[in-house]
């Protein structure tokens, strides 16, 4: 929702997450939109890289 972004919650609980999982031994991993800037700079700031990018296509009649 607008009105909660970039106030920093969604950093907070993925890092909360991602310690979490870690620390059971679990690698973390996630697919994104690839058009999806803000997703994508959260990632980023809290440590993703990207391995893997692909585009979709849509057959159009």
């Amino acid at each position: 929702m607008p009105e909660h972004q970039g106030q920093g919650f969604g950093r907070k609980v993925l890092g909360q997450v991602i310690k979490e999982q870690s620390s059971a031994g679990y690698s973390v991993y996630l697919e994104v939109e690839t058009k999806n800037d803000q997703a994508l700079g959260l990632y980023k700031a809290v440590g993703f890289k990207v391995v893997h990018s692909q585009d979709y296509y849509t057959y159009l009649l």
